[in-house]
């Protein structure tokens, strides 16, 4: 039986903790990379999201636009052919 070696169970010690901490930054650099896939799948998401509601957007602004120019030709017509009908009585 070996008496007791405080030199032998110090480096014992060590050699657990660093074992451990390897394993530790491991498993850290694993849920790095599985956090990095996460966002990236989130960030195409809304990325793709960001361009329907751009695309819907630019569609609504054009039909504004089209019923704008409809309404100032319906105006236009009003005024050249039915005067006296704004209330100029």
């Amino acid at each position: 039986m070996q008496s007791f070696d405080f030199a032998n169970w110090a480096l014992g010690v060590v050699a657990v903790l660093i074992g451990a901490g390897v394993i530790g930054l491991w498993r850290l650099s694993y849920m790095v990379a599985q956090l990095q896939v996460t966002v990236s799948n989130w960030t195409k998401v809304f990325e793709d999201r960001f361009v329907v509601a751009t695309d819907i957007s630019r569609e609504h602004e054009k039909r504004i636009g089209v019923a704008e120019k409809n309404v100032a030709v319906h105006q236009i017509i009003i005024d050249r052919f039915l005067p006296g009908k704004e209330g100029d009585e």
